[in-house]
């Protein structure tokens, strides 16, 4: 396989950032792009902003001729993304999850061993009133989902916790 012009070395597509998203733009292995469609990440050339974040962290996916972390962050910034949920997004991914944005807010999906897990994003110190906490429990386990907390520290590092909201016995 040529290289194709604008292509980096070692990248597999090429995208560029636009107001609605990240379009891929060429593609340089049809077996990866064929895969970003199947898994769900890839639909009419558009990309999936995490997804296209964490490609480009990795290599695979060049932005403007650029690939790597500075491609990664000229998509998390551009498209004004959380940081806490791009790391937390990276993590899941680097475990082999296949993580999609979540229908409440500050929160990832994903299925694994036949159970959906939602993941609440969270930074440390920040603050948050027990009865959010517990709201949004109570309405991922309605969803058939298993609550999970993500706190991410100042230094990047994430900490899970099980979220279960349970009665109290009177």
């Amino acid at each position: 396989m040529g290289k194709g012009e604008g292509e980096v070395a070692g990248c597999k597509a090429a995208a560029r950032l636009g107001v609605e998203g990240v379009f891929v733009e060429e593609c340089f292995d049809s077996s990866y792009c064929r895969n970003l469609e199947r898994i769900g990440y890839l639909r009419k050339g558009r990309l999936e902003p995490l997804e296209a974040a964490y490609q480009a962290s990795r290599g695979m996916l060049c932005m403007g001729g650029t690939s790597g972390w500075a491609a990664a962050v000229e998509v998390i910034a551009g498209l004004g993304l959380s940081l806490d949920t791009a790391l937390v997004y990276f993590d899941l991914r680097r475990k082999g999850r296949k993580p999609l944005v979540g229908v409440r807010r500050g929160t990832l999906v994903y299925e694994h061993g036949g159970r959906v897990y939602e993941v609440l994003v969270l930074s440390e110190g920040y603050p948050l009133k027990i009865g959010s906490l517990v709201e949004w429990s109570r309405g991922a386990s309605m969803d058939n989902h298993s609550p999970i907390v993500a706190i991410v520290d100042r230094t990047g590092l994430i900490t899970y916790y099980e979220a279960r909201a349970v009665r109290s016995i009177q």
